[in-house]
């Protein structure tokens, strides 16, 4: 692993872009990620134009993120034992070849919400099977103290997608409509399959093993993460931010419509407010973020979570949605970069994959329940209620957090002493 001198700043963007390798993956990964949430936006508006269904929308969100829950250990491991560029080539062909699909099926005619859900699942199982490979990558490119401001660019990328993807989706649909859009995503694809061919990283010994070991590898991986000082109370953290407060994306064309009366042009607003703001976080953490305040941020952003959250669920006018969403994706995103941050500064890298392959199982599959469980929820109550009791409980969840800050933070500084030895 390449590791940085001492003369040299830990952190900053600049820094992290003089990684040729960081460089060249993080600058062709970017059409691809934009298509990605340019897709996801056409998802969720063609899923309400044919079922005007709260539940279908939650149902879609289960469908994109949970399949991590059932593949991501099992990715984790393979991610230990096998090339992890090669692994993560032949995924993103295949998702070119869904992206492709849902286009022509949708031009066709022939796209139904089942189908519809179905393709969702296949991305959804393509993600969960890249997200420990691609993690690892990211990790494997450049030395520890860089990781902070990798991860936050990587993360700044992809949420000021977020922000860019549906902006620019909301002006397909409301002119083209979402073939468009699909068709455009699975162009996307091909700039981050030529990066991955052109990325070199360092070497690394990969140990053959019997497939009949993957079982007591991934509860190895299980242990080490939940035994862990540091590790498994960021973890704890997460399922409880990563549970209650990234489903609301899930509702907002519900909310577009139904509570602030307005079309996709509303919904584009709400979705690219929350990638604005987690953009404008990410880039501030890429460049000004420490190893010190990692902690700190990680606790401040529940309890801004859970505030902002009740915010938007509570206010009936539309400015005032679209600003609370922009914190919303704020402390989303310093809460996430920062978690992972601490999970990828203490791993040991024969661990790197399984860990991460729980972290994601975390950030995707906990979303993927929330969401289908404030989609059934809507239905009966309405949006609002669902939201509001998840930034109610992101507020007792706080509390939590904070009695266990000190556990983290002498964790890190252990660890930090030992790798200066």
């Amino acid at each position: 692993m390449p590791v940085m001198s001492k003369q040299r700043r830990p952190g900053g963007i600049a820094a992290a872009f003089r990684n040729r390798a960081f460089r060249v993956y993080t600058l062709g990964s970017i059409p691809s990620v934009i298509g990605i949430w340019i897709q996801r936006a056409g998802v969720a508006w063609l899923t309400w134009e044919l079922t005007e269904s709260a539940a279908w929308l939650g149902a879609m969100g289960f469908a994109d993120l949970f399949p991590v829950v059932l593949i991501g250990p099992f990715a984790g491991a393979f991610a230990d034992r096998l090339d992890r560029l090669v692994v993560g080539r032949v995924i993103q062909i295949i998702s070119a070849a869904q992206a492709l699909a849902l286009a022509v099926l949708t031009a066709t005619g022939l796209i139904t919400v089942e189908i519809l859900f179905g393709l969702t699942l296949l991305l959804g199982a393509l993600n969960a099977s890249f997200q420990p490979f691609r993690q690892s990558i990211i990790a494997n490119m450049v030395g520890r103290d860089e990781l902070p401001a990798v991860i936050a660019v990587n993360s700044s990328v992809w949420h000021g997608s977020r922000f860019i993807g549906p902006a620019v989706a909301g002006v397909i649909i409301a002119t083209w409509g979402v073939i468009p859009a699909f068709a455009l995503n699975a162009l996307t694809y091909f700039s981050f399959i030529i990066a991955l061919f052109l990325v070199k990283l360092p070497p690394r010994t990969v140990v053959r093993r019997s497939l009949s070991e993957v079982p007591g590898e991934i509860a190895a991986g299980f242990r080490y993460a939940f035994t862990h000082k540091a590790i498994a109370p960021i973890l704890i953290i997460l399922i409880a931010t990563s549970f209650l407060g990234r489903p609301v994306m899930e509702l907002l064309p519900g909310f577009a419509v139904d509570i602030f009366q307005r079309g996709a042009d509303g919904f584009a607003w709400l979705l690219s407010s929350a990638g604005f703001g987690a953009t404008v976080a990410g880039l501030w953490f890429a460049q000004w973020g420490r190893q010190a305040w990692l902690t700190r941020v990680v606790v401040a952003s529940v309890v801004v979570l859970g505030l902002s959250l009740t915010a938007f669920a509570m206010t009936g006018e539309f400015w005032l949605a679209v600003a609370a969403l922009a914190v919303v994706g704020a402390a989303s995103v310093t809460g996430g970069i920062s978690s992972q941050t601490v999970v990828q500064s203490v791993v040991v890298d024969h661990m790197r994959g399984r860990a991460m392959s729980i972290y994601g199982i975390i950030w995707l599959g906990c979303p993927a329940m929330g969401a289908l469980v404030s989609g059934v929820l809507a239905e009966f109550v309405g949006l609002r209620p669902p939201v509001i009791g998840a930034g109610l409980l992101c507020l007792a969840a706080f509390l939590w957090a904070f009695r266990q800050r000190r556990v983290i933070e002498n964790t890190l500084a252990e660890h930090e002493a030992a790798s200066a030895r």
